[in-house]
């Protein structure tokens, strides 16, 4: 999925689901570190996390897990200058491990909250 496909489906999904739900989270298991680079022209773009922090409607949580703790500490620094910044949780870890604590974590906080998973292990 190129970056533009993912932030028109986020902007799409938050956009039709806001005055539908009252918690929306966008979760992202393999999330990076919020930048990447295009090989082939050395470009910088946004990331999928920070996609979702910039979407015109805003998710009222963000749950982020990268494998890497250099990936963890860049986006960490990256999301602190979002305004949503306190919306935002970070974990380092392997993601097939740290999703049962986020999905536990929803379940006792949000019991009706609509969740957007987001996996790109290709980045």
């Amino acid at each position: 999925m190129s970056v533009n496909q993912l932030a028109r489906y986020v902007n799409v999904f938050e956009t039709a689901m806001r005055n539908k739900w009252t918690y929306r989270n966008y979760i992202d298991l393999m999330s990076g570190p919020g930048k990447d680079r295009v090989r082939e022209s050395n470009n910088i773009l946004l990331g999928s996390p920070l996609i979702a922090l910039t979407t015109p409607h805003p998710f009222t949580g963000y749950f982020f897990v990268d494998l890497f703790d250099e990936n963890t500490r860049s986006l960490s620094q990256r999301c602190s200058a979002s305004i949503h910044a306190s919306r935002v949780s970070i974990k380092t870890g392997d993601c097939n491990v740290e999703v049962g604590g986020i999905v536990a974590q929803l379940k006792k906080t949000e019991r009706n909250s609509l969740n957007l998973a987001f996996l790109d292990p290709e980045g």
